[in-house]
């Protein structure tokens, strides 16, 4: 989402709204990758969101990495513990 508000013109409001995300988050996204990329070569890295529905507790996260790597979870996944592996990939 962040990448389609960089497209020419583009609205941050409308993109917000095509993905049922409220536009002041989609701000607060933009502002965080400003801030990070800040004087960095850091990219965005395209990510598919795929619902399904799966009993509570079950099912696989794949996290496709792109050098190649893939990196699968299965069952039950603390939140905690997903952030912090997502925040150690950033």
């Amino acid at each position: 989402m962040v990448a389609e508000t960089h497209e020419p013109g583009a609205s941050v409001s409308v993109v917000a709204r095509r993905h049922d995300v409220n536009a002041n988050q989609l701000f607060k996204w933009i502002q965080q990758y400003a801030a990070v990329t800040a004087g960095s070569q850091a990219g965005l890295v395209p990510v598919e969101v795929r619902a399904a529905e799966r009993p509570c507790g079950s099912g696989t996260i794949e996290i496709d990495l792109p050098d190649g790597t893939r990196m699968r979870i299965s069952g039950a996944v603390e939140p905690s513990m997903l952030r912090q592996v997502l925040e150690q990939l950033r």
